[in-house]
């Protein structure tokens, strides 16, 4: 059961303002025109909270968005930010930001200034409350902004309608709006609406009704996702470089403590996903309490650190065939290798049976994994009623000892 709070749409707008008596004594319609308004744009946005359409980093300009003043005029001491007057209205800025960064969503720069002088500023002025760390992709140059967030989206191997711009330029976000997907809110003519806005934005683009382990480590998980990007670079064979992050898996069966992680990769996995099927915490607690379908999860760390839950399978044994019902991953751990050790280790247990039936169903965004069962083991058989590929198990290999994965059951 989930709770929507019209409590607080009340307090914000006012009673008169929502309710129409008239309405009510007329058609049994509790609500004014603003009501409706109100409402059903806190429904929708509910909704997409519940569904996983949450946008995925937050993108922010510096002068006059982050603090008041310009940078490279004011000096690092010199910008507006502080505990009082207009100052506090930033600083109550980034106070929200802080917030939203704590929910998992990630923090990146894009702004016309010298970097050496933001340098400056972070480390010079006590009034920052964010620091350069909180941010996972500083384009701090003079380039074109619209450029720096198709960057910013490529680095990040996100779409760029995943990306929410900040700035307080009209300029700049209409060019924003003209050359990228970038979705670009309007910025606050008057600055004594700026809390309003950033909670406006928070709760349009960023709310989450179910938080994770995984949530609550985004950040940190960029940033190591960065140091292996770079330490790849290094390597010329690509196979040594993966056999050099000691990758460890830690297989797990009907785990229910994971139901809630479960069911958000379901619903937020698209690229390394071969049904796409969407699934919410009860049908993945009804499948768990089946005797026909068993979910497996695996955790993965290597020397840099965790990637958290990151891989899944949920196998259908309610006839004399396995079928893998689904089978995603998070984007994170694309091309380890892992994939290939998860589903031989899962799929181990059922070699007995008569057939292991792999199921694809192409959508416009898993064109990633259209060859994935013909390369691992699997043969093209049929395309079913729905519209999907069956591949059936042939010959699996175990590539664990290949790439120095080690593999732990829990």
């Amino acid at each position: 059961v989930y709770v929507l709070d019209f409590l607080s749409e009340i307090e914000k707008y006012g009673e008169a303002n929502l309710y129409d008596k008239a309405t009510w004594v007329y058609g049994k319609n509790r609500y004014a025109n603003k009501g409706l308004e109100v409402f059903c744009e806190k429904i929708i946005d509910f909704i997409n909270s519940l569904s996983g359409k949450v946008s995925k980093c937050i993108v922010l300009d510096l002068d006059n968005t982050l603090w008041g003043g310009i940078l490279g005029e004011d000096g690092p001491n010199g910008i507006q930010l502080s505990s009082y007057g207009v100052g506090s209205i930033y600083k109550d800025f980034q106070r929200e930001l802080i917030k939203i960064k704590q929910k998992g969503i990630l923090l990146a720069l894009c702004s016309k200034n010298n970097i050496s002088d933001v340098e400056l500023l972070f480390e010079q002025n006590p009034e920052m409350l964010l620091k350069l760390d909180d941010f996972v992709i500083k384009k701090i140059n003079w380039n074109l902004k619209s450029d720096n967030l198709i960057e910013i989206a490529d680095e990040l191997n996100l779409g760029q309608d995943a990306l929410v711009f900040i700035d307080d330029n009209p300029m700049e976000r209409q060019l924003v709006r003209t050359r990228t997907n970038v979705v670009v809110p309007d910025f606050p003519d008057d600055i004594d609406f700026l809390l309003d806005f950033i909670v406006d934005v928070d709760r349009k683009f960023f709310s989450k009704i179910i938080m994770t382990n995984e949530d609550f480590n985004k950040t940190l998980q960029y940033q190591q996702f960065f140091l292996r990007e770079k330490e790849a670079a290094s390597f010329n064979d690509y196979s040594d470089f993966i056999k050099s992050l000691n990758i460890e898996v830690t297989i797990r069966k009907n785990d229910k403590k994971s139901i809630s992680r479960i069911s958000q990769l379901t619903q937020k996995t698209n690229q390394f996903n071969f049904t796409t099927k969407r699934y919410s915490e009860s049908d993945i607690e009804n499948m768990i309490n089946s005797e026909k379908k068993d979910i497996y999860t695996g955790e993965v760390t290597d020397k840099f650190g965790k990637y958290g839950l990151v891989i899944m399978a949920i196998i259908d044994s309610k006839s004399d065939d396995i079928i893998i019902d689904s089978f995603l991953m998070s984007c994170r751990v694309i091309g380890k290798m892992v994939e290939k050790v998860f589903i031989y280790n899962v799929l181990e247990p059922y070699k007995h049976k008569h057939k292991i039936v792999g199921l694809y169903k192409p959508t416009k965004k898993n064109i990633l994994v259209e060859d994935f069962y013909s390369d691992n083991g699997f043969v093209f058989h049929h395309i079913d009623s729905l519209g999907q590929k069956n591949y059936y198990a042939t010959k699996l290999v175990d590539l664990s000892a290949t790439f120095n994965i080690e593999v732990k059951y829990a």
